[in-house]
């Protein structure tokens, strides 16, 4: 790629093809124009702040990793505890701080900082050589204020009920039929 700026204009093109004959159409691009009588607009990149800003009551950040590694140890003891089919028993837990910019070419130019977290319980049961998995993925642009609406023993029981009610659920039919699809899911889709 190669940007040329005059005066307060700028102009780029670039090129895949690297060969002569490439680099010289990327070259008589940017001639036509810097020799263009056309003026191009001028946009004002002024910063602008989203309307909606996620309040976050407690930040991951503050928060001891010994408190986010005890949110691990509380799923996986719960879960164990429900029911002795219940085998491995993963949690993820994650949090970060991501930095959003979107630059419109009508001249927009908004910026975000997005706090998010996640806790991930998965439980695997097994019972007669059927193994079954279940999980509750709980997150969002949230704080640790999350685990007051979903603490974390709550999440670990949902995820090891799932596994286990799949032990005994019957294999479903082949073939066309009707689909209903949870309010949870069908925004994903």
């Amino acid at each position: 790629g190669v940007r040329v700026i005059w005066g307060e204009k700028t102009a780029y093109a670039f090129t895949n093809e690297v060969t002569e004959k490439g680099l010289m159409a990327v070259a008589d691009t940017l001639r036509e124009a810097v020799h263009s009588e056309k003026a191009g607009a001028v946009i004002d990149l002024t910063t602008a702040r989203p309307s909606t800003v996620m309040q976050i009551a407690r930040s991951p950040d503050e928060a001891p990793l010994g408190d986010k590694v005890a949110l691990t140890e509380t799923v996986n003891a719960t879960a164990r505890k429900i029911d002795s089919r219940v085998r491995p028993v993963k949690c993820i837990y994650g949090d970060g701080r991501r930095r959003l910019t979107v630059a419109t070419s009508e001249g927009r130019l908004t910026t975000d900082t997005r706090l998010q977290l996640l806790l991930f319980p998965q439980v695997v049961a097994e019972q007669d050589g059927v193994i079954q998995t279940g999980y509750e993925p709980i997150g969002g642009v949230i704080g640790f204020e999350l685990f007051d609406e979903h603490p974390p023993e709550e999440v670990a029981e949902i995820a090891a009920r799932r596994a286990l009610l799949m032990l005994e659920a019957r294999k479903a039919p082949g073939g066309p039929m009707t689909v209903v699809i949870s309010s949870d899911a069908g925004g994903t889709m």
